[in-house]
């Protein structure tokens, strides 16, 4: 069994290893975390990755791929995130140290943070992860929503320019060491990402962060509220904003995670129509999350 880049291997597709990687993700005792369940929408958030075929880790012998890993790279930060293992049927043990092995092996070294995700199941991926050295962080609670169900609240509007130090704030009191620095948070109009705010008293309180995923789903990154002015309907309105706004670009669902242990924001979820889909793991090497 060898190990390559994709780059070195140019008869392997991504469609290949999506649908080795769907045989994993619909079943929660193989899921990794953070990519989506059927092979067409994997391989779009594949070639979304910047320099995949560079990043992408193949386990083959003379019968196929039978696995492979995808580092996703945040230099700015010096953190990475793996997608994977992804192994095939019986090829766990073969495969999946060995991919990890070799992709660390050649990471730059001002890229000191790692995480790893897996549904709460998935307990080869928890062994592997314990192997290295990374360290079990809160769960998460993934919610998936149609669009069309979610009530329009109609009291937020979307983020001016003007709102970037409120924004800026907020974010980094809130969400400091998250894979958003408060300067990309605030970064109203420089990219594709959907941003709204809720305001009280002409201030910004409450702030939501979403964008259309690959798969032509909306994804909600982030929902933060000023701790003051909390259980006001400041988040709902934001959140009910951000989906309205994704459904303008042609969404029909929205998707997110949020801490298992964050009983307020999944009832305000629940309240908008989100149900909960699966738990998934994170495990961190290098660094944590308040």
């Amino acid at each position: 069994m060898h190990i390559a880049r994709v780059a070195d291997l140019p008869g392997v597709a991504a469609s290949e290893l999506a649908a080795l990687a769907e045989r994993c993700q619909l079943q929660a005792s193989q899921h990794i975390g953070y990519v989506s369940a059927v092979a067409p929408d994997i391989e779009a958030e594949v070639l979304q990755v910047d320099d995949w075929i560079d990043w992408t880790f193949v386990a083959h012998d003379d019968r196929g791929v039978s696995g492979w890993l995808l580092a996703e790279l945040d230099p700015e930060m010096g953190r990475v995130w793996w997608w994977g293992p992804f192994a095939a049927p019986g090829r766990w043990d073969d495969v999946a140290d060995r991919l990890l092995e070799v992709g660390r092996g050649v990471l730059a070294s001002d890229i000191d943070e790692e995480e790893l995700c897996g549904d709460s199941a998935h307990v080869e991926l928890a062994h592997l992860a314990a192997t290295w050295g990374f360290e079990k962080a809160v769960p998460s609670t993934a919610l998936t929503a149609s669009l069309s169900e979610v009530p329009d609240v109609g009291t937020a509007r979307a983020a001016h320019v003007d709102d970037a130090g409120s924004l800026a704030a907020l974010h980094g009191a809130l969400f400091a060491g998250s894979h958003m620095t408060p300067e990309t948070a605030a970064a109203v109009g420089s990219d594709d990402r959907i941003r709204t705010v809720a305001e009280a008293d002409a201030r910004v309180v409450a702030y939501a962060i979403a964008e259309v995923q690959a798969d032509g789903t909306g994804y909600i990154d982030f929902l933060g509220t000023d701790p003051g002015e909390q259980r006001k309907g400041h988040g709902r309105a934001a959140i009910s904003a951000a989906c309205s706004m994704l459904v303008e670009r042609g969404c029909e669902e929205a998707h997110l995670t949020v801490r298992e242990t964050n009983m307020g924001s999944r009832t305000l979820y629940a309240a908008l129509g989100f149900r909960e889909e699966r738990n998934l793991m994170p495990y961190r090497k290098g660094f944590s999350l308040a």
